[in-house]
């Protein structure tokens, strides 16, 4: 996710239940996380961590898991993977978001990475129980 970032002064590593929103950035031409309040100052999100998210306008929040690929696809590195409801990928350019976006940082891992001392299946568990507890970032 930073990549872009010029130097250390402008980028930061992302907190587990962060909330984040999407900005449009200074240098023009894409958007990039940031603390609400801090534009000038992107966050990185580490590839394939959880994430909760809510479109800007919407009170609808999704589950999805951070992507950055290696190669751009179609101009872009930095992706936001949905899982729809029939079960298939939905994947989304962070820079096809609308600006204001709201995004929740659930883990600072891959799902399927387990944690010390947690089996994978009790944290999926947890991870949805985080998604569907998240209402709290429609009142920010």
């Amino acid at each position: 996710m930073c990549q872009y970032s010029t130097n250390e002064r402008n980028t930061r590593d992302a907190r587990q239940n962060e909330d984040l929103t999407i900005t449009c950035a200074p240098h023009g031409g894409s958007n990039w996380l940031t603390e609400p309040g801090k534009p000038d100052i992107a966050v990185c999100i580490p590839n394939k961590a959880p994430l909760a998210v809510q479109v800007s306008g919407s009170d609808e929040i999704r589950g999805a898991n951070f992507k950055q690929s290696d190669q751009p696809i179609n101009g872009d590195y930095d992706f936001l993977v949905f899982l729809n409801p029939n079960g298939e990928n939905e994947i989304v350019a962070l820079n096809n978001l609308p600006c204001g976006t709201m995004v929740r940082v659930l883990a600072l891992y891959p799902p399927e990475s387990p944690r010390p001392n947690t089996d994978t299946s009790t944290h999926a568990t947890q991870t949805a129980a985080t998604v569907n507890a998240t209402p709290a970032l429609a009142h920010r």
